[in-house]
């Protein structure tokens, strides 16, 4: 299980360095849709 971890955070790691804006855009477009939705419940 840690070994599998481990593996996936290397592979996340890189892809992240690689793909930085697509990373923060996939950030914020999931930190709007969650403001948008727990906005609409009040």
């Amino acid at each position: 299980m840690a070994h599998r971890a481990s593996k996936t955070a290397r592979i996340t790691n890189s892809y992240v360095h690689d793909q930085p804006w697509q990373v923060i855009g996939g950030g914020a477009l999931v930190g709007f849709l969650m403001g948008y939705l727990l906005a609409r419940r009040n």
